[in-house]
Order: C-alpha cells, then sequence, then structure tokens
C-alpha cells in the first residue's frame, strides 16, 4: 500500500509538471482523470471537481462568487463536502451511521435527497 501511494505521488508530480499550463480542462485517458492547472496548483481529478476548480480559478473570473458543483455534509459533527453526487453515495455507504445532510438539503435536488434517505435506511438495517 505504501510502495502504491509512493507510486501516484510521483506520477502526479509528473503530470503536475508536465500540465503546469494546461488553464482548460483537460482529460487524461491513460489515468482516467481530469487536470487543469489553476492560480493556486495544477488540480487532477474527476471531471466535477475539475470543472468547479476551473471555473473559481481567478483568470478571467467571470463571476464574483465561488460557484460550483458542492455537495456538502456532515459525518458526525464535521462538515465535509464532495464535488459529485457518486462520492457523496461513497461517504453514506462507509458512514452511514454518522452520516448527514439535513443542513444541507438546498444543495440537494428532491430525487437525491429520497435516494440517500433511503440507501442510508437500507445500509442501517444490514449494519443493526
Amino acid at each position: 500500500m505504501i510502495l502504491k501511494e509512493m507510486w501516484q505521488r510521483i506520477v502526479y508530480r509528473r503530470l503536475e509538471k508536465k500540465f503546469s499550463s494546461q488553464k482548460v480542462p483537460f482529460y487524461l485517458s491513460d489515468y482516467d482523470l481530469w487536470i487543469v492547472s489553476t492560480d493556486w496548483a495544477v488540480e487532477m481529478g474527476n471531471l466535477n471537481y475539475i470543472a468547479t476548480e476551473f471555473l473559481n480559478s481567478p483568470i478571467k473570473k467571470v463571476h464574483k462568487n465561488t460557484i460550483g458543483l458542492l455537495y456538502h455534509y456532515k459525518d458526525g459533527s464535521i462538515v465535509d463536502h464532495e464535488h459529485c453526487f457518486e462520492d457523496i453515495i461513497a461517504d453514506l455507504i462507509n458512514s452511514p451511521e454518522r452520516f448527514s445532510i439535513f443542513d444541507f438539503y438546498e444543495e440537494y435536488s428532491v430525487q437525491e435527497i429520497k435516494f440517500l434517505d433511503m440507501l442510508q435506511k437500507k445500509l442501517l438495517i444490514f449494519r443493526s
């Protein structure tokens, strides 16, 4: 596991150097990830995350406030966020007892709220 993490860091550092001038989101099919260079870092990840980082980069910023796809949730008393709904599902599956979106309903559609509620209830049945 440690070797895998070290290898990933080496690969990511090389990608950061290679794509440091990539100001528009670009898909790296060999790594199945997106990359963009912002004013603060070379960012890599899923498309939702990269589009959000690109949109919020001060380079010719087209809006005044931070904007993007953000889904906040609580894991117990800790507030966290994800940039895509699939990651929210993964967080719920990993911690159904402590997961809550109650304070953040405005960030979710009615369909997403119902889905997460039903998924959490079913997960808790198997955990008890």
